[in-house]
């Protein structure tokens, strides 16, 4: 019985954790050509610095209004490209040394978003 319990409560981390991450489509775009060749999703996250280069390895959250927090995750290249339902949505992002960008942004039905979170230089 106990075997079961368990299995139960595995496989429902796993389903929360699959869930989760559900609309990430792909992160990358450190190449010029592997940013040609990002796939289309809803939205595309783009991460720079001011006036500067694009800024990888961010930590993202995605919230929606209606369902509380979607996706916690780390888009190891410069752009993070979504497949969100239609919908308002807020995402926070961070990057190491503690800068925090967030953005609003509305995803409506055959629509694509570009969604840029902008960090402060560093010096």
């Amino acid at each position: 019985m106990k075997i079961h319990h368990w299995g139960f409560v595995i496989l429902a981390a796993c389903a929360a954790l699959a869930f989760s991450q559900d609309y990430v489509i792909w992160s990358g775009g450190v190449s010029e050509q592997e940013r040609q060749d990002a796939p289309e999703g809803t939205t595309k996250l783009v991460f720079f610095e001011e006036g500067g280069p694009y800024v990888a390895d961010v930590e993202v959250t995605v919230s929606s209004d209606t369902e509380g927090e979607l996706l916690n995750t780390t888009s190891r290249g410069l752009w993070l490209v979504l497949d969100l339902p239609e919908g308002e949505y807020t995402v926070m992002a961070s990057r190491s040394g503690g800068d925090e960008q967030g953005a609003r942004f509305q995803v409506d039905n055959g629509e694509n978003n570009d969604v840029v979170l902008q960090f402060p230089v560093r010096e």
